[in-house]
């Protein structure tokens, strides 16, 4: 028995990405296309839905700072690093992501998909870096790991090594504050190392 399959309405995004300057890369929750961007690079994430009369695709989209990137791995060299980790996706507006219906009845065209590309490569150019991560390093300790060692490493950006010392200190005495275990005193002398240099 032959099983129907519908075709896949969204393929334009995928054909203008490939047809362009974007890299892909396969997750676990879908496929995710990376275009570089001086020491920025714009990721973009999309996962296809099939519904009963209609497709769907959820996109994200985000920031990721290559620089911010090396630090983290210099703060913590001996943790698994995937593509593109969350140490250092500078973090993206909430209003960056969509979802897209079509119908069965309609088509979704190339000029359309190219409209869309453009609109987070406009988005990703118009995001300045340096301000994105000085608000991180601004910012309260973050309750997760990963958005832990980004805050490390974000302060180590910017040139906090006031800051760093203090947690260098507290660590020294025993404390913790509300860094989680994966955040090992090594790390904090690390970053400090790493914000002195950068002063």
């Amino acid at each position: 028995m032959t099983t129907y399959t519908k075709p896949r309405k969204f393929y334009p995004i995928y054909q203008a990405l490939l047809a362009t300057e974007w890299r892909e890369h396969r997750t676990d929750a879908g496929r995710c296309f990376a275009k570089d961007e001086g020491n920025q690079c714009i990721v973009l994430n999309l996962r296809e839905i099939i519904l009963k009369d209609r497709q769907k695709i959820e996109l994200n989209w985000f920031l990721h700072s290559k620089e911010l990137f090396g630090i983290s791995q210099r703060i913590s060299p001996n943790k698994l690093m995937k593509w593109l980790p969350l140490t250092a996706m500078i973090e993206n507006p909430p209003d960056q992501q969509d979802s897209l219906f079509v119908l069965d009845t309609e088509e979704f065209t190339f000029a359309q998909a190219e409209k869309l590309i453009e609109k987070v490569i406009g988005w990703g150019r118009s995001v300045d870096p340096n301000q994105t991560i000085r608000s991180i390093a601004s910012s309260p300790i973050p309750d997760v790991g990963g958005a832990q060692l980004k805050y490390l490493a974000s302060l180590a950006y910017v040139g906090d090594f006031n800051t760093l010392m203090d947690y260098q200190e507290i660590f020294r005495k025993g404390q913790r504050m509300n860094f989680v275990p994966m955040i090992k005193p090594e790390m904090i002398d690390r970053a400090v190392d790493i914000a002195l240099e950068r002063t």
